[in-house]
């Protein structure tokens, strides 16, 4: 029988190769350098104040926790806190160069970073494997290309937030390009180049600290046999790790508590078997996501992942997949390390956002597939090299399933590109994937209040906020203490102009947890403002200073509507009298005393507020009017005169000016 002829090797030329990877890469996201700022580049971008003064503000960024520049503060939304001064610094760097935000420059350069992560995949790789074996000839390539194709990097590439993300990958892989490098042809340089480029790193984003174990790895998987070689390298690496960690902590601290806010905790009301068979759930969607990323969304928080039992399939599955995992990584020590670097590569870093040792904030997302989608990605290259180097059917079976792989990531990364246009394309989408989360709801319901604004037609109009309504309603269904949902869906009843009662609802139920909420409180304000009605005025305005008893301006609105409309002296003088009690710098107050204590004839007590009044702005003609007719009905003429005469002499000179 006639033996099949082996495959044919073919030498890939490496600049080929390099250029390969870039235009591909660029075809795939050029689709994305249009977008607009998106999701979370406020906090990082355009709303943090450290990057908004440009180079100026550097120092702010790494002497500070990440959410600093935005907040305002440090604030504990997650365990550990952020510290991620790195990738917020280029932003910053951008503004001072461009001397505005562009969203265009922060894209071009996104992708460019993630074309030079996909160039050193393939050069670390090609450094690493032993290509003298014909199995192992495309592996670098073929992992290159599945990385910068894979539909499940859309997010981390087209949000420019995501550079924390490219930036901690691209530099922990120069950094052990560099270094194997050092092992294979010395140089100090190099050692203490990679080095700092892993410093660079971790300063970019925390989850590069698993290069820590994954280095090492590298280099016995190098081939270099003479032990010493390693001490160096290992004892510079670990000294960087401890340096940074201890810059870390002295910038943020040691925090590791747990929010309260289901939106930063998604595990906050789970039972501890909940919480594990939901983690292993999350586990089992990332292996999906990896094969088939099909439903991609932002959104993986409450409750678009449900708190499972051990009784969903699913959580077993997951929990039988990482364990086969464990197992496959421990019997290949001795047979096949290459697979060993592999299969850490891809569990490393998902271990650490896997939320099995501490809280991350959210069930997952697929930015965290970021690092470990290289170590997926050189698996399958593994797999598909194997068959190409079988009969010439499996071969193009093999070059076939590749292309139809390429093709179908393609169409999805371009079009997904689009979707990452702006928060209104992102959200308005989204919510139809995650279509129980309380975030998504909220998120596209704001997106559609906040376009109202821009909708001439009527009917369109209404059908828009109608939407944003039911979006928002089914936010706070899901999470009945959402006061984001709630303050969106106060606002989205106003602006549908329905009657008070129910944005009083909305604005209440936060006000009844959190009385000194500033915009539920102002938010309410403008309600009263609105309405027309004294006695439902008052009944809000009751409301609100049950809330906040010692507000200055509910009191004072409140006396000005009881002396006003209903006519109340006393009523009016009280709440007027506490609103001067508790800001007894305002003249309005005083003038309204006066006239309300006038109308109650008790002239003495008019004039001593009427005169606080005119002590306070000397130059308000009607007052100083006000005060002479009250010294009339004293019975002090004089008084009177001279009033009379300074007001006149005021509103001569207003007219002559």
């Amino acid at each position: 029988m006639k033996k099949e002829p082996t495959f044919q090797r073919i030498h890939l030329n490496q600049p080929i190769v390099v250029a390969i990877i870039a235009v591909l890469a660029l075809l795939l996201y050029g689709n994305s350098i249009g977008n607009k700022y998106c999701l979370d580049d406020s906090i990082v971008i355009t709303q943090n104040s450290f990057v908004e003064k440009g180079l100026s503000g550097i120092s702010d960024i790494f002497s500070t926790e990440s959410f600093t520049g935005f907040f305002g503060k440090q604030k504990e939304l997650v365990s550990g806190a952020r510290y991620r001064p790195l990738s917020i610094a280029s932003f910053a760097i951008e503004k001072q160069l461009f001397g505005a935000f562009n969203p265009f420059f922060s894209h071009v350069l996104n992708i460019l970073l993630f074309i030079v992560t996909g160039v050193f995949i393939y050069l670390l790789l090609k450094r690493l494997l032993p290509v003298h074996k014909p199995v192992y000839e495309w592996v670098p390539f073929i992992a290159a290309l599945l990385f910068i194709f894979h539909p499940i990097h859309t997010e981390v590439v087209a949000n420019i937030k995501g550079r924390d993300e490219i930036m901690a990958l691209l530099f922990s892989l120069m950094s052990s390009y560099f270094v194997i490098t050092y092992l294979d042809k010395g140089g100090i340089l190099k050692l203490v180049g990679a080095a700092l480029l892993w410093f660079m790193a971790l300063l970019s984003k925390e989850n590069a600290i698993v290069f820590w174990i994954l280095i090492p790895v590298m280099m016995l998987l190098s081939g270099i046999r003479e032990v010493k070689k390693y001490i160096l390298p290992v004892c510079l690496y670990s000294a960087t790790a401890i340096v940074f960690l201890i810059i870390r902590h002295n910038v943020i601290g040691s925090s590791v508590g747990s929010s309260d806010e289901l939106m930063n905790n998604s595990f906050l009301f789970a039972t501890a078997e909940q919480k594990y068979a939901t983690i292993f759930y999350t586990l089992w969607k990332y292996l999906e996501l990896l094969f088939f990323p099909v439903q991609l969304t932002y959104d993986y928080y409450p409750y678009h992942i449900q708190l499972d039992d051990w009784s969903n399939i699913m959580s077993l599955l997951g929990l039988v997949s990482y364990v086969a995992i464990i197992i496959w990584l421990l019997l290949s020590l001795k047979k096949n390390f290459i697979i060993v670097f592999a299969l850490l590569f891809f569990g490393l870093p998902l271990l650490l956002v896997s939320n099995l040792f501490f809280p991350i904030g959210t069930f997952m997302s697929e930015r965290f597939l970021y690092f470990s989608s290289v170590g997926f990605c050189l698996l399958v290259s593994i797999g598909l090299s194997l068959l190409i180097n079988k009969t010439r059917t499996w071969r193009l079976l093999t070059f076939v399933t590749i292309i139809i792989i390429f093709v179908l990531s393609a169409t999805k990364v371009i079009a997904r590109n689009r979707t990452w246009y702006n928060d209104y394309t992102l959200f308005t989408t989204d919510v139809k994937t995650s279509f129980n989360s309380a975030k998504s709801n909220c998120s596209a319901g704001g997106a559609l209040l906040e376009s109202i604004d821009t909708i001439v037609d009527p009917q369109r109009r209404l059908a828009t906020l109608n939407q944003s309504i039911a979006y928002l309603k089914r936010s706070v269904t899901i999470h009945p203490k959402y006061f984001d949902a709630w303050l969106l869906l106060g606002n989205a009843y106003f602006k549908k102009d329905i009657g008070a009662d129910s944005v009083f609802l909305c604005y209440s139920t936060i006000l009844n947890l959190i009385p000194t909420h500033e915009l539920a409180f102002q938010n309410m304000n403008a309600l009263v403002n609105r309405e027309k009605n004294v006695d439902t005025k008052i009944y809000l305005l009751n409301s609100l200073l049950s809330y906040q008893p010692n507000n200055y301006q509910v009191n004072y609105d409140l006396g000005k509507l009881y002396g006003r409309d209903k006519g109340d002296l006393d009523k009016s003088i009280t709440y007027l009298t506490k609103a001067m009690s508790i800001n007894p710098d305002g003249k309005e107050v005083y003038i309204d005393l006066g006239v309300a204590y006038g109308l109650k004839r008790n002239f003495e007590k008019s004039a001593e507020m009427l005169r606080v009044a005119v002590d306070k702005d000397p130059n308000d003609a009607n007052v100083i009017i006000n005060l002479g007719v009250t010294y009339q009905n004293l019975g002090e003429t004089a008084k009177a005169k001279e009033c009379f005469r300074k007001a006149g002499a005021i509103k001569k000179s207003t007219i002559n000016n």
